[in-house]
């Protein structure tokens, strides 16, 4: 099986909680990068240098989606990389440190078979597995307002001080991208006013940082998290 190591250049970095990960073993194909777990690093290899920005948001992607659907917030310091120096030798580099971003569960050791320039995902069973999110990231060929959301809740939902502003924002960019309070508010089969009461509840805890004006709290800041999740999964749901 092809592991991230392989390809020219990559990152790699512990991942936290410490311990979560110790049973988790994943390859991964991500179009044309190889993405390994195992033994709580993560590891993203690519074929260009130019391509390490790329190689990042993709593991920040990965990251951001196993936290929102364990509830748990995971992160990665990704301190190291490698390339290649002038007579093809892997060279292992020292970076500064930069945090990307639990109970027990059954052991996963899970592969992906490559084919050609797709993946076939073996059965799993346990949601600890990246392949989960493998899938999720592939749908519709990698659709941006998921990768948005997904990094607002884990960066400013998860364990914030202010998760109310975070759940405004992926309330903004979900209704924007279906067409309004509406139209977000079937995805999970509730009238308008199921969104409507996340946005005025969130824009009263803006207001009290100066953002908005005349807002009231209608629902509490656990039912306002509780409420955006299932949204975010009917979003990821809907999408083909």
């Amino acid at each position: 099986m092809s592991n991230a190591t392989e390809k020219p250049f990559g990152i790699r970095g512990t991942l936290f909680p410490k311990g979560t990960f110790k049973d988790v073993s994943n390859d991964i194909l991500h179009n044309d990068m190889l993405i390994s777990i195992h033994d709580e690093i993560i590891e993203v290899g690519f074929n260009i240098e130019e391509d390490r920005t790329r190689a990042e948001k993709i593991a920040r992607d990965y990251i951001a989606s196993w936290s929102f659907r364990n509830n748990t917030k995971a992160i990665s310091d990704f301190c190291q990389s490698w390339k290649p120096d002038v007579n093809g030798n892997k060279v292992i580099e020292l970076n500064l440190h930069e945090d990307l971003g639990v109970s027990d569960h059954h052991i996963v050791t899970t592969t992906v078979t490559i084919k050609g320039l797709s993946y076939v995902i073996k059965p799993l069973g346990d949601s600890y597995s990246f392949e989960n999110d493998a899938d999720i990231l592939n749908k519709k060929n990698g659709d941006e307002t998921l990768s948005l959301v997904l990094q607002y809740y884990h960066n400013e939902v998860m364990g914030a001080d202010r998760p109310k502003v975070g759940v405004y924002r992926i309330i903004e960019k979900l209704m924007h991208e279906v067409g309004g309070e509406e139209p977000l508010s079937k995805m999970v089969g509730e009238s308008k006013k199921y969104v409507n009461e996340i946005k005025q509840s969130t824009q009263e805890h803006r207001h009290s940082l100066g953002l908005a004006n005349g807002a009231k709290a209608i629902i509490s800041q656990e039912e306002c998290i509780n409420r955006t999740r299932k949204l975010i999964q009917a979003y990821i749901d809907s999408l083909i």
